[in-house]
């Protein structure tokens, strides 16, 4: 029964650690995603990483205690390491272990296992020792310690070559596998380089958001908690395969590309250079195929990735 709750707390945390982060990007946070930004908060990636695991097996456990489950705190800190497992498990299963720096975050994960047993072992177990000593000031002293060597490490720039050579290696596994499984089904709907390397992009990016995992699950509970399916995330009123998902979703992308492109060129003759419409473009096609701005964003951002890598004929292309 104690190994279940302490599953289940697991599970809580990983929820736990992902919502806050979803909501600390304004502290400089970083999330797993196909694009290189640079740590600007790395004191802060840092410490949730690292003790944000244990800061909540503490809060668990003074709950436990104050409602009299002294039961459930015997060995809490293993839910730090059924944490890391099973997020190391998730990351692996929705096809993402390119982009993860695995030497990190084994490193992050052992210290955080072992400051949880050590935090355990001296303090959690014990009681009458879990709340803070306010009978001297050391625990003041303490406090303004870490809050300056915080606020000094979240200064340091720790650069972003290591994760531009992660993604760039996870873009070129990923293009080379669509490439042969859905690569004559997007050449043969799209007209031209320009908008198969834009279809290729949407491909990439709707995968990475639905792996193939996340895939299946849709199918099981298709039509009833979601009407969209496959790589291509095409929303469908019937079962589709994944060779039909892609041949839906680059016929949407050829209708709104030849629509857009006759607009674009309509404006060869005002004062828009040739960047602009190609941006104008790229934008375009991703919001017909989702409004979201974000996307939106990201879709353009990827595709000027994608072109770099795989389409370099491109960059000299003009609309």
């Amino acid at each position: 029964m104690v190994a279940a709750v302490h599953l289940l707390l697991a599970i809580g945390l990983f929820l736990t650690i992902n919502w806050i982060g979803r909501h600390s990007h304004s502290l400089g946070y970083i999330s797993l995603g196909l694009f290189v930004r640079r740590d600007e908060a790395p004191a802060f990636n840092l410490a949730l990483r690292l003790l944000g695991p244990v800061v909540f097996i503490t809060i668990v456990a003074a709950i436990f205690y104050a409602v009299g489950l002294d039961s459930y705190v015997q060995d809490i800190w293993q839910v730090t390491l059924y944490y890391f497992a099973g997020r190391a498990t998730f990351n692996v299963l929705m096809g993402r272990s390119l982009l993860i720096n695995w030497l990190r975050e084994v490193v992050i994960g052992a210290s955080c296992i072992w400051i949880s047993w050590l935090i355990y072992e001296s303090i959690i177990k014990h009681k009458k020792t879990l709340l803070p000593d306010f009978t001297t000031a050391t625990n003041e002293l303490w406090v303004f310690v870490g809050l300056f060597v915080y606020t000094v490490l979240n200064q340091v720039d720790t650069g972003t070559r290591g994760s531009e050579m992660r993604k760039n290696k996870y873009l070129k596994t990923r293009f080379s596998e669509l490439s042969k499984q859905y690569g004559k089904v997007i050449d043969e709907l799209l007209p031209d380089e320009l908008s198969r390397s834009l279809g290729m992009t949407i491909l990439i990016y709707e995968s990475f958001n639905r792996p193939w995992l996340a895939q299946k699950l849709e199918r099981l509970v298709f039509p009833v908690w979601g009407k969209s399916l496959g790589p291509m995330q095409v929303t469908t009123a019937k079962r589709i395969d994944d060779i039909e998902s892609v041949r839906s979703g680059a016929e949407l992308i050829a209708t709104s590309y030849r629509k857009i492109l006759e607009e674009v060129q309509l404006k060869q003759g005002d004062a828009y250079d040739a960047h602009w419409r190609r941006w104008y473009l790229v934008r375009k096609v991703a919001a017909d195929y989702n409004k979201d701005d974000r996307y939106v964003d990201d879709v353009r951002d990827l595709h000027d990735i994608v072109v770099g890598l795989f389409y370099p004929q491109l960059k000299t292309v003009t609309v």
